[in-house]
């Protein structure tokens, strides 16, 4: 017999977004919009705070990456690249603040980005696909196998969390 989900929750940062129980005859009462629920939540645009937070999250991430000795390689060019790209969208948004200096974002995105160029050559040019959903999805389809001749870094990744 096939396992049976009794329970789906789907949790935002700050609180549950759905939660649904199965009742004795199989059915979700309120229907089964768990899947509806999380492709909102996925699609909803950052708040001017939320990206400030993001930002301020992924510049502690980026700095402990630089600090592990062969941590930016080519085994992580990809999602290194991913993540300048959200930083890149979510600065406009961080700057609809009036109190966040959006020049100091942009800066700090361009050392990142000469960072990464100098460890990783191989980002010096970026991909045809401009559309980070895009470029995921390919990375989900064709993982990038790291190079077996390249030494990859024996650290734990970098967290966003605190």
């Amino acid at each position: 017999a096939l396992p049976v989900v009794s329970r789906i929750q789907v949790h935002s940062r700050e609180r549950v977004l759905y939660d649904n129980t199965r009742a004795d005859d199989g059915t979700w009462p309120g229907g089964p919009r768990a899947a509806e629920v999380l492709a909102t939540e996925q699609a909803r645009l950052l708040t001017p705070t939320e990206a400030v937070d993001w930002l301020t999250r992924y510049r502690r991430v980026f700095a402990d990456a630089c600090h592990r000795r062969g941590y930016l390689c080519q085994a992580t060019a990809l999602a290194y690249r991913l993540l300048q790209d959200d930083a890149a969208a979510l600065i406009p948004v961080a700057a609809t603040d009036p109190s966040i200096d959006a020049g100091r974002l942009r800066r700090e995105h361009d050392a990142r980005q000469t960072t990464l160029a100098r460890a990783i050559p191989s980002l010096r040019t970026k991909p045809q696909t401009l559309n980070s959903r895009t470029t995921r999805a390919s990375l989900a389809n064709h993982p990038q196998e790291p190079n077996p001749s390249q030494a990859l870094p024996h650290h734990d990744p970098p967290r966003l969390g605190p």
